[in-house]
């Protein structure tokens, strides 16, 4: 192996982390080793564990990263309209965005291996915080109940996830056409809550609009 250059500290971490995230995602965190993560980010493994004590600090260094750029993302779309119907759609759109412009990081996050202490907890940090955010959304454009929204915001969440994992592994959808679709049924079973709540305080079915 070649001499690596010297970088300053926290620009070497940076870029151990970067190399990580495509180490652990190609081959996952426990086939993924040390060795390998030395070896492509042309550094020797006393250089690596100089920053990193273990493939678990590491790791949970990984996640912490890949949720900054999910956050960063999410955030920017949230704040992109004051219009919640457009900020669903906005957040949506950035969500698939992610998967596909920010792959490795996305599957950081999807894939947490189970069995290694606090990394589910950690990479479920983000999807729990726009969960939240969906729940907040829906209490206030529907009747909804808290406990009803945070049901229906964790089951959304579930399925964006699940969405988003078929769109990381095939090329069957752009992430244009599955934000469309995701937000269409997010935004319209919003809606159907409220309407249903109207007809029932209306005592029966909404009156049909007669027409022109």
């Amino acid at each position: 192996m070649t001499k690596s250059q010297r970088m300053p500290q926290a620009q070497r971490r940076d870029q151990l982390v970067a190399v990580a995230t495509e180490v652990f995602s190609r081959s996952g965190y426990r086939t993924a080793s040390m060795d390998a993560v030395a070896i492509a980010a042309g550094v020797s493994k006393p250089v690596l564990y100089q920053h990193f004590d273990s493939k678990q600090s590491l790791y949970l260094a990984v996640i912490d990263a890949a949720n900054a750029v999910f956050d960063s993302v999410l955030t920017g779309a949230l704040h992109s309209s004051d219009d919640n119907e457009e900020r669903v759609a906005a957040a949506i759109s950035a969500y698939f965005s992610f998967v596909t412009d920010h792959r490795s990081e996305f599957l950081i996050i999807a894939r947490a291996d189970s069995y290694e202490p606090g990394a589910v907890k950690r990479a479920s940090s983000s999807t729990d915080r726009a969960a939240m955010w969906i729940a907040e959304l829906i209490e206030r454009e529907s009747a909804a109940t808290t406990a009803e929204a945070k049901l229906l915001a964790v089951a959304i969440t579930s399925m964006a996830e699940a969405a988003a994992l078929q769109l990381a592994e095939t090329a069957e959808f752009e992430a244009d056409a599955a934000a469309h679709l995701i937000s269409g049924v997010l935004w319209n079973g919003v809606g159907s809550l409220s309407d249903s709540e109207e007809a029932e305080a209306g005592g029966g079915s909404a009156a049909p609009v007669p027409a022109d």
